[in-house]
């Protein structure tokens, strides 16, 4: 196989033979004009890769000639060929688009060293096309992965199954789309866009009846398909079968363009990663965890839930998506329960459910495993955006009546603990086994207590003083460079650190924070002393008056543990009195009463 196509243009016969000779040696595929019209002709017959052009063809408009060329043969690489005493019209036709020139008389090494390194630019050029071609597909992709992910969200059906043929149609600039789910032994239409006839005028479907298409959704492993769409053979459509372990479970068919159709293959993947949303909105009686909502409170079942953290497991490993689930545990209810009638002790838990509910965002979900067990998905949600949604959630709920509705013994202890998606567990049961040892350390935790003692972050740190005992002075700086270091490693997790050092910390503590200033890192530093020096993100200063307390602290939260230190300002004789701790209830809980009495807010 030749190695390039090359088109020698010269009026003198023995210098095309020279070309011709010496270029079929180097396996080139080599033909040959006499003229600047027979060289237009032989472009027209021959695919070029190279043309070598003698100057004198186009002497009289050397740059006009090359550009005339290039704009009927883009692409076309021009080689000029030129006598000593014509240099100037051969850097004319090097403006006209020339990608060289060569004097004669034509060296075979400088010759054949031109035209590789043409073919090897050219080369480098289709890749990068390819390359960009690719990137620009892949882009669309991913684009496309997006929206069909973004659906698993939404949790009315309704909204779900006309924002699924919606986003369909969009995503491939198709002329409409249908959505065919599962009801009773047939397929029901769902919903239907575009320039179609309206839903109700389109056939269910029977995949029991004989026929090409009961053939074509049966078929496994699913695979896109043409077929035109039932009631009207004039419009074609492109189906792809939506199915689970039972079988065919529905189906969904694209309106195309005749002229412009897409690919098959691209279909099946979008209607896959929305396709486990779609059918938790059939409802049908296979088992008892179908039901979507518990009678009472209205909450989502614990099954329904489930079903959407491990979809989204899926949808956040491809993705790269994070989650949060909170719980929420309301014990004991025993005295409450036999305080109440049966009908109002529904009534207050579906109160709490609502009041939890209302402090949620759309996408979130609120299922209920048992009447004093709670879950929250929370969608696209790390840790500080959990913990700060666990602190309204707490608050609302101590602040209300509802959790004393009977006085005394009867009011229950109210528990909370969230865990994040992928840095507390890559699966559903690891991320429950951490919930429910954070449960049991919120049941555990001094937070209860201090909340109880303290108004104002000051008062909660006095008491944390009573317990403090005797340390090494330096321990809070040995803690601050310690933090910094994983703020520094872990640079792309949210995370914050309030930091009040007194004047214990060292020049080179100090020195590493302002060196973070600037630095892009996700978490958040604040600094609270007297100093008024101006700080760029992630630092921010903070006089520590405002704090109400000259006690030495540092509080640090976000992905992984958490930590919280107090020392008193001066030391004894026997040391320097100092609580720490790594209670996440506790820190939390000391860095919202902190911020409230600062009057900022970070972690949402």
């Amino acid at each position: 196989m030749a190695r390039a196509r090359i088109l020698a243009a010269d009026d003198q016969l023995y210098f095309r033979q020279f070309i011709a000779d010496y270029l079929a040696e180097e396996d080139f595929e080599v033909h040959a004009a006499a003229s600047l019209s027979q060289l237009r002709e032989a472009l027209e017959v021959h695919p070029t890769d190279v043309v070598l052009l003698d100057i004198t063809l186009v002497a009289d408009a050397t740059a006009q000639g090359v550009e005339s060329l290039l704009s009927d043969w883009p692409g076309l690489a021009v080689i000029v060929l030129a006598d000593a005493d014509q240099v100037r019209l051969a850097a004319e036709a090097l403006k006209g688009g020339a990608r060289d020139y060569l004097v004669k008389p034509i060296d075979r090494a400088a010759l054949l060293r031109s035209i590789e390194n043409i073919l090897e630019r050219q080369a480098l050029h289709r890749d990068r096309e390819s390359l960009e071609r690719e990137n620009r597909s892949y882009a669309a992709t991913l684009a496309r992965y997006d929206r069909a992910g973004a659906l698993t969200a939404i949790q009315d059906p309704e909204d779900l199954r006309t924002r699924f043929v919606a986003e369909w149609v969009d995503a491939f600039d198709a002329r409409g789309a249908v959505l065919w789910l599962e009801s009773g032994r047939r397929l029901a239409v769902c919903a239907a866009v575009g320039e179609l006839p309206p839903a109700a005028e389109i056939p269910a479907i029977d995949p029991n009846v004989e026929g090409s298409l009961r053939e074509e959704l049966a078929r496994e492993p699913a695979a896109p398909f043409f077929a035109p769409l039932p009631g009207d053979a004039s419009v074609n459509m492109a189906w792809v079968a939506i199915r689970d372990a039972d079988g065919l479970r529905g189906c969904a068919a694209l309106r195309i363009d005749d002229d412009a159709p897409p690919a098959l293959e691209g279909l099946l993947p979008f209607v896959s990663i929305a396709a486990p949303a779609l059918l938790r909105t059939v409802p049908h009686s296979r088992a008892a965890s179908d039901v979507i909502r518990d009678p009472v409170t209205q909450a989502f079942t614990l099954s329904f839930l489930e079903n959407v953290i491990r979809n989204e497991i899926e949808t956040a490993k491809r993705f790269g998506r994070h989650f949060s689930i909170l719980r929420l545990d309301l014990e004991p209810l025993t005295s409450l329960r036999r305080a109440m009638p049966e009908v109002e002790f529904g009534a207050w838990l579906a109160k709490i459910v609502e009041r939890v509910g209302g402090l949620l965002r759309s996408a979130d979900v609120i299922a209920s495993e048992t009447e004093s067990a709670y879950r929250v998905f929370l969608p696209e949600t790390d840790a500080l955006g959990a913990a700060a949604i666990a602190r309204r959630i707490r608050d609302r709920l101590v602040r209300s009546d509802d959790l004393a509705p009977v006085a005394g013994a009867a009011r229950p202890e109210l528990l909370l603990a969230t865990a994040s998606y992928p840095a507390d567990g890559g699966e559903g049961p690891a991320l429950e086994e951490v919930l429910a040892q954070r449960i049991q350390d919120d049941r555990q935790s001094l937070v209860h207590a201090i909340a109880r003692e303290s108004e104002s972050f000051a008062q909660s740190l006095d008491t944390l003083l009573d317990r403090s005992s005797p340390g090494n002075p330096q321990i809070l700086d040995q803690v601050a460079s310690f933090v910094i270091d994983e703020m520094e490693r872990r640079s792309r997790d949210r995370c914050v650190l309030f930091l009040a050092p007194g004047v214990e910390l060292t020049a080179a503590t100090r020195d590493r924070i302002e060196a973070l200033q600037g630095r892009g890192l996700a978490g958040e530093i604040v600094l609270l002393e007297d100093r008024g020096d101006a700080a760029t993100p992630p630092v921010t200063r903070v006089s520590i008056r405002r704090a109400g307390t000259r006690a030495p602290f540092l509080l640090f939260y976000g992905e992984g543990p958490a930590y919280g230190m107090v020392r008193e300002p001066a030391a004894t004789a026997d040391g320097t009195p100092y609580f720490h701790t790594s209670d996440r209830s506790l820190v939390h809980h000391l860095a919202y009463q902190l911020q409230t009495d600062l009057g900022i807010a970070l972690g949402l």
